[in-house]
């Protein structure tokens, strides 16, 4: 059973491009969680709500706005805003792989 667990995980990292979910997560979390949480920290959204909606708080939030994000993060590269975090162009491409393997 885990020869299973671990083959399984592992074809889901090669389907994503090498890129982990884990990675994902730490990327959001640095680059995108401060306005995209149930309750935004970021200083100009305290005490409003996450711009567009967009909650981006587990995996399947970032899968489900997988598109919206696509468009916004690797297409357009308007966000994180004013990259102010200062995600960089290989962060992009490596989300994109993400992105696209979903």
């Amino acid at each position: 059973m885990l020869l299973l667990l671990i083959l399984a995980s592992r074809a889901a990292w090669s389907d994503a491009g090498g890129v982990s979910d884990e990675w994902v997560m730490a990327t959001v979390r640095h680059h995108c969680a401060m306005c995209h949480a149930e309750t935004p920290s970021h200083t100009m959204l305290l005490g409003q709500a996450p711009p567009k909606g967009v909650v981006l708080e587990s995996i399947d939030d970032v899968r489900r706005f997988a598109p919206r994000i696509t468009e916004m993060v690797v297409r357009k590269k308007t966000m994180p805003f004013g990259n102010e975090t200062a995600m960089t162009e290989a962060d992009r491409a490596k989300f994109s792989q993400w992105l696209a393997a979903q």
